[in-house]
């Protein structure tokens, strides 16, 4: 993971872009920093993490992403066959293995999924 801005007023995000793909390939994506405050444009994605367990492979920024298998499914079927998705998607998103990120991201969570375009 890059780092983020730890000044809170910057308020960093990660999106992930998801690439294109037919129902089978390999999902594939990688990750951008961008400024809450720069409006950038991107749907959230809710969802159940699921058995953290039961994972799958994905690609981010061409490196093994172990997705949980809801997860892997949600982005599995929301992927378009043609053109890149923008997402902000919390399990990979915000780095996980870093305390004060997480932190940091869920104090901005709302805010988060108000600026998104649309919820899935």
């Amino acid at each position: 993971y890059s780092p983020l801005n730890s000044d809170p007023s910057v308020r960093e995000i990660r999106l992930l872009h998801l690439q294109p793909g037919a129902w089978k390939d390999p999902i594939q994506g990688t990750l951008d920093v961008v400024s809450l405050s720069k409006k950038p444009k991107y749907q959230a994605l809710s969802y159940v993490w699921g058995d953290p367990t039961n994972r799958k492979p994905i690609s981010i920024d061409g490196e093994l992403f172990l997705a949980t298998q809801y997860l892997f499914n949600a982005l599995q079927r929301i992927r378009h066959p043609w053109k890149q998705l923008y997402l902000w998607v919390d399990a990979v998103c915000i780095n996980q293995d870093d305390l004060h990120e997480r932190q940091n991201q869920v104090a901005i969570m709302g805010e988060i999924y108000n600026g998104a375009e649309e919820v899935l």
